[in-house]
């Protein structure tokens, strides 16, 4: 994250994983594009993300239209929020997705974001290598989409 010398900065940080190419893939094993919106309004100690729900009913909408099978989950603990990808990273629900995006909008700061119970979770650690080609399986070959807008206090 980049930080402008303001002490907050509300930061959207986009991470896509490119496909492997040498994956030969039926035409028709995958055919569900699925969306996963986290929103984490309230975090202890923090200003409450008012109009977050706006985000989330925009996506909802615009994913909805494009047929996405959407996952909307509203302030859910780094317990919780673990639980939640490890459901999508370890397996089954997946296997038949031809497009994976991941929204997670929260508090956070270098180290990471904050669940609704003010515990952190680390981007790359607890979020972006749970969905990589060694560790979600389901997933090899599809493209991934992960977006961080997150409310920074650096």
């Amino acid at each position: 994250m980049e930080h402008d010398g303001d002490d907050k900065d509300d930061t959207t940080l986009v991470m896509v994983d490119e496909p492997e190419t040498t994956r030969k893939k039926s035409t028709n094993s995958r055919t569900v594009s699925y969306c996963v919106i986290v929103n984490i309004r309230t975090v202890p100690g923090k200003k409450e993300r008012t109009g977050s729900e706006k985000d989330v009913k925009e996506l909802r909408d615009i994913f909805t239209k494009e047929k996405y099978q959407v996952d909307v989950q509203e302030d859910l603990s780094r317990f919780d929020l673990e639980d939640l990808i490890a459901d999508y990273s370890r397996g089954e629900k997946l296997m038949d997705a031809e497009k994976f995006i991941f929204f997670l909008m929260s508090h956070g700061n270098k180290n990471g974001v904050f669940g609704s119970d003010g515990n952190q979770l680390n981007v790359e650690r607890d979020v972006l290598q749970r969905f990589n080609n060694r560790n979600c399986r389901s997933l090899r070959g599809v493209p991934k989409i992960f977006i961080f807008q997150v409310s920074a206090l650096i």
